[in-house]
């Protein structure tokens, strides 16, 4: 939460989910899902958008979600068989909004 109040965007989301709330961790994908679940939305029908590839993409991918990874270290590489469908460098987040439309 610290994050999302920091960047004064935790208005934009309709549902908030911490891992810690499930008493599971990344990347387990009963997180995603759970998430999922509550919105009642399926995996096709969402876009996950992280900032660690070993954990959020590998994640949301394990739930069967398309995934955007907002890159921090350019030297990082995603785990096998987890790439990201999407990328966008850090602090070009206003990117997004020509990303998201095309990956739904």
């Amino acid at each position: 939460m610290p994050e999302l109040e920091r960047f004064d965007i935790a208005k934009y989301f309709e549902y908030i989910l911490f891992s810690s709330d499930m008493r599971l961790s990344k990347p387990n994908p009963k997180i995603f899902l759970g998430a999922l679940g509550h919105m009642k939305l399926s995996p096709e029908d969402a876009v996950y958008v992280g900032d660690d590839l070993s954990i959020d993409i590998v994640g949301a991918k394990l739930a069967g979600m398309k995934t955007v990874w907002i890159e921090h270290c350019p030297a990082s590489k995603p785990a096998a068989g987890f790439s990201p469908d999407a990328k966008v460098k850090a602090g070009s987040c206003r990117d997004l909004a020509g990303i998201l439309p095309a990956l739904m």
